[in-house]
């Protein structure tokens, strides 16, 4: 106990270079917490608008879409294709990154081309923190629309995208609209009445005319001539009209970007002379229509229930646990390609932005100049080089401290100290210095993320046991590397001999 409490005073009575020593400590810690939290999971509010639309949290694909470190390292010893990325039933990666189509993606040879849905959702059954599976089904279809200026409708490419009205709750609705209402369950009509069918239209889109709130609109499907492999067969030549009424226009923000001209050149406000920043969304072609009025619709033009999908989105109980189930269902499908929502956006590029057409009209595109590529997890490199440096750190002090204690080494050796006692004195400072250090690190960062855990559906225990083994994996380490450093000056003074000392005074 005497060690202990000598080990205490000196540490105080060396105040300058034991706050250096902490320090470096605290700072190691907290990147291990700030990359600990990370990867945990999300506040529930993050990406909703994106998550709204898309009625997923986590999104699976037919396959992993894009290049990961672990995938790089293999390349090597396996052959990987590129994939002309061209979805049946509907993905939203090509509104994310459109160059897919024409470029491609890197993928692993074979598999399936989609997902197979009542496999996937009995692999699914009983996984913890999925509260729903949500498959993505769209139908081309042409718009019948006039545009300003055109004397006759002209026809748009466009998809038709189901909504499940009752799922939208998970998200507090379906995405933001613009005006107008959103669509509700009473719009899935009923299978005894004739249809009256209901659709939203992208308030900000500009790849058709946009169609006022209430009015009509007519869209054309091609006729399902067949379905190969639970894949319909589309046949243009046979057009099938249907009628829907816009109940209202939807939008999804994105931020705000400083407006610029199709040559790139910043909009500057001729009063102050300053760049015009505008609001930006995720411009997006789709029609929304009620997922079932669509199935409904399907039938009509020939086809059977849905058995395959290009994407399939997954709502969770808790964003918290978010990238921990994206993980477990990336490690129960390795042929799939396995996403949060928030990551894939940013593998997109977050950033949106606003072009000003020579008309005098805003378009939005997505601010990446390159296809995505999903980056190598540079977390361990970052929290490896901090310990090592902050362990570098703890060892020089104690050098130093130990060198200017000879005198009193020496005296502790004559009394009777024995060199495991001063052993433990050097290390008992060392390790005091880690634990401080790494719980100031570990507080600072982590009283943020408890914060944050507030707007998250995360009960308190299991906030309070992420935080328990959050702390014991940071502490632990500091301790554990601090030790590890600390061992070659331990040594050094508790082979120290009265001898020596009294010869070098």
């Amino acid at each position: 106990m005497i060690i202990f409490r000598l080990a205490l005073k000196n540490v105080l009575k060396n105040a300058n270079r034991s706050l250096l020593a902490i320090l470096g400590m605290a700072i190691a810690a907290a990147i291990m917490t700030g990359s600990i939290s990370m990867r945990t999971g999300y506040v529930n509010p993050a990406f909703l608008d994106y998550r709204r639309f898309m009625q997923a949290d986590v999104v699976i694909y037919p396959k992993k879409l894009h290049v990961d470190p672990g995938a790089v390292r293999q390349r090597a010893t396996e052959e990987w294709e590129t994939v002309k990325y061209q979805p049946t039933f509907g993905s939203d990666l090509l509104s994310l990154e459109p160059r897919l189509a024409d470029e491609g993606f890197l993928a692993p040879p074979g598999g399936d081309p989609d997902i197979d849905l009542a496999a996937l959702r009995q692999a699914l059954a009983g996984r913890a923190n999925i509260a729903g599976v949500h498959p993505l089904f769209t139908i081309p279809a042409m718009l019948s629309a006039q545009g300003e200026g055109d004397a006759v409708p002209r026809f748009y490419r466009v998809p038709v995208r189901g909504e499940d009205v009752l799922a939208a709750k998970s998200w507090g609705g379906g995405p933001p609209i613009a005006g107008g209402r959103a669509l509700v369950p009473v719009d899935e009509g009923s299978p005894h009445q004739s249809p009256q069918r209901f659709a939203l239209v992208d308030a900000r889109s500009k790849a058709h005319p946009q169609i006022p709130v209430g009015s009509q609109m007519k869209l054309f499907f091609p006729a399902v001539r067949r379905e190969v492999a639970g894949r319909p067969v589309y046949d243009w030549s046979d057009l099938r009209a249907f009628t829907f009424t816009v109940v209202g226009h939807y939008q999804i923000p994105t931020g705000s970007s400083p407006l610029r001209t199709e040559e790139g050149l910043p909009v500057v406000d001729g009063q102050e002379g300053r760049s015009v920043i505008v609001p930006t969304y995720w411009d997006v072609p789709d029609i929304l229509v009620p997922s079932q009025a669509l199935a409904g619709v399907y039938r009509e033009l020939g086809g059977t229930a849905q058995t395959r999908a290009d994407q399939v989105g997954i709502s969770l109980n808790s964003m918290y646990l978010a990238k921990q189930t994206a993980a477990e269902l990336q490690q129960a499908f390795p042929n799939f390609g396995v996403y949060t929502v928030p990551n894939l956006v940013r593998l997109a590029g977050e950033g949106v932005r606003a072009i000003q057409t020579d008309s005098g009209d805003i378009r939005y595109e997505r601010g990446r100049d390159q296809q995505m590529v999903l980056p190598a997890d540079l977390s361990r490199t970052f929290i490896v080089l901090s310990f090592a440096i902050a362990g570098l750190l703890v060892a020089t002090n104690m050098f130093i401290l130990t060198a200017q204690r000879r005198q009193e080494i020496g005296i502790l050796r004559a009394i009777g100290a024995s060199s495991r006692e001063v052993f433990t004195l050097i290390l008992s400072e060392v390790i005091g210095l880690a634990v401080i250090g790494s719980l100031a690190g570990f507080l600072l960062i982590q009283l943020g993320v408890t914060f944050l855990l507030f707007f998250s559906k995360v009960s308190l225990a299991e906030a309070g046991l992420s935080t328990l083994a959050a702390t014991a994996e940071v502490v632990g380490l500091s301790v554990l590397v601090a030790v590890l450093f600390g061992l070659l000056p331990a040594w050094e003074a508790a082979r120290s001999t009265t001898a020596e000392v009294l010869r070098h005074e």
